[in-house]
């Protein structure tokens, strides 16, 4: 499985970005929208699909860009759905293309 790092957008190895060197675990002290947006890239396929849900519910600004790059890199419809719900919901600009 591929994972994709949630600060760029980027393939990742298992430990952190290889474009912009982010680890790949979510810091104990971060936000609950930090943890979701790290649950991005979960390899249990339920649970990016429930981050992107509770994303768009909370209308997270900060989740624009890694929803955009699941979207576009997934061949997981199910995941691909919820990552464009999740961006309508969201009605950020950056999500129109």
């Amino acid at each position: 499985m591929v994972r994709y790092c949630p600060v760029c957008g980027s393939e990742a190895d298992d430990h952190c970005c290889r474009k912009c060197g982010a680890p790949l675990q979510p810091s104990a002290s971060g936000t609950y929208e930090e943890k979701l947006i790290w649950a991005l890239g979960h390899p249990d396929a339920t649970t990016p699909v429930r981050a992107a849900t509770i994303l768009g519910a909370r209308r997270a600004l900060a989740a624009v860009e890694p929803l955009v790059a699941v979207a576009l890199s997934t061949s997981d419809f199910y995941l691909q759905e919820a990552a464009a719900v999740a961006l309508g919901q969201i009605g950020d600009k950056r999500a129109q293309p």
